[in-house]
Formats: C-alpha cells, sequence, structure tokens
C-alpha cells in the first residue's frame, strides 16, 4: 500500500500571499502562527489521479482542524482545502490552506487534525456524530488520515506529526484477452462489466469514516439500500484510466500472442471483505451474450495456492479474464497499492 505523509510546518503568514509564497517566508510573527502541511512523499495511487505527486500533477486533501481531540463538530479552519505537489528536491516544502489561513490559537493550546482524499465528495449526517459518509461510486479512491496533535510551541521548534493517508477500499483491475481468433468471433465485443456481489452479499452503498480516525465502516444508505451493482469504468488507448462508465464502450476482445500481457480494460473501487467462498462476483456481458456471465472471484495469497484470509483494505487485484470459444477462464493477481497475492478462477 502505498502512503501520503503529511508534516505539519508553522511559518508567519499574511493572507494576500500566494501559494509559493506561502511556501518559503519565515516565521517573523511568533504569536501569529499558520498552520500548514508539507508532504513528505512523492507518490501516491488515486483514480481517476495515476502517478507520482509532481508540479503538473498536483494531489488534493480536505483537512479538518478542531481544538478538541476526536470532536470535529467545531472548526478551527474554513478552508479546508490543501493542494500538494512535487517536493522531490526540497522535503520541508509546504503549503497553507489553499484561499483562507488557519493560524494556532494565541493560547498556545493543541490543535488535531485529520484528513481525507478525495477533496469533494464527502457528507456529514450530524444524527451519526463526527462521521463523513461517501457514496462508493467504483472510481473514487477513499483515503482518511488518523487524528494526529501539534501546537504553535512544537511548530515554532520545527518539531511537527504526520498525517498517513490509507487506502479505505480494494482496487479491482480488470485485464481481457483471447485465446484465438475464434474466441473474439465468438463473444464479439465486450458491452459492459460490473460488480454484483461481495462475500456473497449487496455491495455497501457507503463508506462511512470518524473524522479522527483512518479506518471506515461500510453500509447501506439512509434509506436502507445498499447497490444492486457497482460499475466498472474505462481505460483509455494510453491505458490511463477514465471516469466513463464500461457500459457506455464496446471493446474488441484483444488477441495476445504467447507471452504478452493482457492490457487493462477496466477497474473498479469497491469495499474491503475477509476470505469467503468468493470473495466478489463480476458481470460481463457481450454482444453475442448478452445475458449476465457472472465470474466468481476467490484470491489467493501471492505465490500460493492458499486462500487470500486477510482483509482486502488497500488491497489492489488484477483480474485476468481469457476469452475462449466456449468459455472464459479468470485469474487475479495483486500489484501494489500493496503486496497481497494471487488467484486462478476457470469459469466453465
Amino acid at each position: 500500500m502505498k502512503k501520503l505523509f503529511f508534516s505539519l510546518l508553522a511559518v508567519a503568514a499574511m493572507a494576500s500571499c500566494s501559494k509559493s509564497e506561502l511556501a518559503n517566508r519565515p516565521n517573523i510573527d511568533r504569536d501569529n502562527v499558520e498552520i500548514m502541511a508539507s508532504s513528505v512523499a512523492k507518490s501516491i495511487t488515486r483514480t481517476p489521479y495515476e502517478g507520482n505527486i509532481a508540479t503538473d500533477n498536483e494531489l488534493t486533501a480536505r483537512v479538518l482542524v478542531s481544538e478538541t481531540a476526536g470532536d470535529y463538530s467545531t472548526l478551527l479552519n474554513t478552508d479546508y482545502k490543501m493542494v500538494f505537489s512535487d517536493v522531490a528536491s526540497n522535503a520541508n516544502s509546504q503549503v497553507g490552506f489553499a484561499t483562507t489561513p488557519c493560524f494556532f490559537p494565541a493560547d498556545g493550546g493543541k490543535v488535531y487534525l485529520s484528513g481525507f482524499h478525495p477533496y469533494d465528495g464527502w457528507t456529514e449526517i450530524v444524527t451519526n456524530g463526527p462521521n463523513y459518509f461517501f457514496a462508493i461510486d467504483g472510481k473514487s479512491d477513499l483515503m482518511a488520515a488518523a487524528e494526529q496533535a501539534t501546537d504553535k510551541a512544537e511548530a515554532l521548534a520545527g518539531t511537527y506529526p504526520t498525517l498517513t493517508f490509507k487506502h479505505l477500499l480494494t482496487k479491482l483491475v480488470i485485464k481481457v484477452q483471447a485465446e484465438d481468433d475464434n474466441a473474439i468471433t465468438s463473444w464479439g465485443k465486450i458491452t459492459d462489466m460490473y460488480l454484483t456481489k461481495a462475500a456473497s452479499s449487496a455491495i455497501r452503498a457507503w463508506a462511512q469514516v470518524k473524522k479522527s480516525e483512518d479506518t471506515a465502516t461500510f453500509r447501506a444508505d439512509n434509506d436502507g439500500n445498499n447497490l444492486d451493482k457497482l460499475a466498472c469504468y474505462s481505460y483509455d488507448e494510453n491505458n490511463k484510466p477514465t471516469d466513463t462508465e464500461f457500459s457506455a464502450i464496446a471493446l474488441t476482445v484483444p488477441d495476445t500472442e504467447a507471452g504478452e500481457v493482457a492490457p487493462a480494460v477496466a477497474y473498479s473501487m469497491i469495499h474491503p471483505v475477509t476470505a469467503t467462498e468468493k470473495h466478489y462476483t463480476l458481470v460481463v456481458k457481450t454482444e453475442k451474450h448478452t445475458e449476465e456471465y457472472p465470474i466468481d472471484l476467490t484470491l489467493y495469497k501471492k505465490g500460493s495456492t492458499d486462500v487470500f484470509t486477510d482483509p482486502t483494505t488497500g488491497y489492489a487485484f488484477e483480474i485476468s479474464l481469457t476469452f475462449k470459444a466456449k468459455a472464459i477462464q479468470a485469474k487475479a493477481t495483486v500489484t501494489p497499492w500493496a503486496e497481497g497475492g494471487n488467484t486462478n478462477v476457470d469459469i466453465e
């Protein structure tokens, strides 16, 4: 699992300064110290964002500041957005909140910070306490960072905490190939792929995260509804994930040569599960097989025939589908976020 680390650094601030000015000005006012943050990790994977954080590939996070541990009902900051870019050449590079600076309290008391990604999409329901909710949509890589404390004295002394963002979901990357031309002719183009089950149950509709924690629970929405299916999303011609549902395209199954790696064509982000008879169920539809073709996926440890028994939180799995003239074969292998394992599934 790849993690993104944020460190808090106090510097003097003027609200009219640009972001670059915020990052470089010295401490000149010990009574008016702005809360700022720096990124000390260079890369993270999220969807549709991929690759390293860079000046042309910024990462935007939602950061909350409270004066009370575990309680974010009253916030010290009015702006929640922090935008991070490449810090490879300067580990102490920092930014403030994007629009409105936030300062340490004058009494020197501690402040508490927690973070969330993506920036948009989180909803608070007051009756459920200090929680955020996110409707699982298949394309959003949800992350949270556990609460960390700091104060003005620590910041002025150059001692500051780290916010560690953790993936909350499981990422499934689907690769496809045809055994031969007969298989391509037999099946026709792939017209849809989606998930219908998680651990033989309905797919949970919402992720629920306590604002001070970096773990999630998964539940039905407020009307008691879960998901009948969760969309998969397509990759473009440059092998980059998009936010286009797979149902909007018609894909010819690639006929790969022996030894070639099947290309990634779809992905979905789904709530994690622990080992069961089958971890997830994927459905495929094609031009010549318009009825649902369900594929049960059981995941295995990397390099082993043992079932993957840990929670799948934060793991990415590659699901390789091989289309044959009479049947589809599937196998799955794990790729980072975190090393997990692989699985082999024959679909007859």
